[in-house]
């Protein structure tokens, strides 16, 4: 890739990805409609436009942790390392308290 090509690699890359929230299992927007930008910190160009949680969102996503829990804790460790690796990584990354299960999902990548 040269470097002439590779804002149009970073356009084909996000082209997929989400923007929106992901509670409970489920896809959806913030419960306010609202989003916010997302710049390319190399170039400083808009990437995409993202779901803009509201403390509401945050809640609901705390209320569907602690109900998905118990459920959760009796998962395998290979299985929860697999759930982990198909979201990419997004759970990991906005729900800190499963951090312990990040790093396990990070040691067996």
């Amino acid at each position: 890739m040269t470097v002439a090509s590779a804002p149009v690699r970073v356009a084909e890359v996000i082209t997929g990805v989400p923007t929106d929230l992901i509670v409970g299992g489920d896809r959806r927007a913030a419960s306010d409609g609202s989003t916010f930008q997302v710049l390319d910190p190399a170039t400083g160009q808009p990437l995409a436009r993202v779901a803009d949680g509201t403390v509401d969102d945050a809640i609901a996503c705390v209320d569907a942790a602690a109900g998905a829990a118990a459920a959760w804790a009796a998962t395998p460790p290979r299985k929860r390392s697999e759930i982990l690796r198909a979201t990419h990584g997004v759970a990991v990354l906005i729900t800190p308290w499963n951090f312990p299960a990040a790093m396990g999902a990070a040691a067996n990548s």
